[in-house]
This record gives structure tokens, sequence and C-alpha cells, in this order.
């Protein structure tokens, strides 16, 4: 095979490169301090990757307590709306009973006024 792979070259590439070639060494040992630098760089690599994914699932759980927090100001809310509403409703009902008092004073001062003004006509 490297006859093949050295007779394309010479097709394709000028024989300086060819020679380049062929004086690689395929040996183990040649290709071992490769395997090293890409053992190490995956290794960074993987570094990196922990530490990302380390701070965004610190993300996360801030995001979630913020949102949990929310949820329960939300809630905090929803229940003080309906004490006001409660409230609106019993001075509703308080404006109500007032009127009404209002109305049976009102018939009640009539009523007062009619006998007064009986009497002053007695009294001519």
């Amino acid at each position: 095979m490297d006859g093949i792979f050295a007779t394309l070259l010479m097709k394709r590439a000028p024989k300086s490169t060819v020679q380049r070639v062929e004086r690689l060494d395929p040996s183990p040992a040649a290709v071992q301090p490769d395997l090293h630098a890409a053992i190490r760089s995956i290794g960074k690599q993987a570094s990196t990757i922990r530490r990302e994914s380390a701070e965004v699932r610190g993300l996360i759980d801030d995001w979630t307590k913020v949102s949990e927090r929310s949820a329960q100001a939300v809630g905090a809310l929803s229940a003080q709306v309906k004490e006001i509403h409660r409230a609106q409703a019993g001075i509703g009902s308080v404006s109500t009973a007032g009127l009404g008092a209002v109305d049976r004073v009102r018939v009640a001062v009539e009523g007062v006024g009619r006998e007064v003004g009986e009497v002053v006509a007695t009294l001519a």
C-alpha cells in the first residue's frame, strides 16, 4: 500500500513533497506524542465542558429560586387582592345598610314634621 500511496503522491505533488512524506516515521514512537497531545487536549476540553455545565446548572438553580420567590410573591399578592375584595364587599354591605337607615330616618322626620304641622294647626 505504501507503493500505491507514493505513486499517487508523485502524480499530484512535486517530488519534494513525496520525499517529505516518505521520510515520515510511522513507528509507534513517532505517533506517541500526538496521542499524548490529543489526550491532553481532550482532557482540557472535558474540563472546560464540566466547568461550563456546572455554571449552567448554577444558573438554572438560581433562576429556579427566583421563579419560586416570584410565585410566592404572586400568591401573596393574590391573597391581598382577595382580602381587598372582601373588605370592599363589607364596605358595600355597610353602605347599603347606612342608606336603609338614612331612608328610615327620612321617613321618621317626615312623620314628625306632619305631626308638628297638625299640632300647630290645632293651636291656631
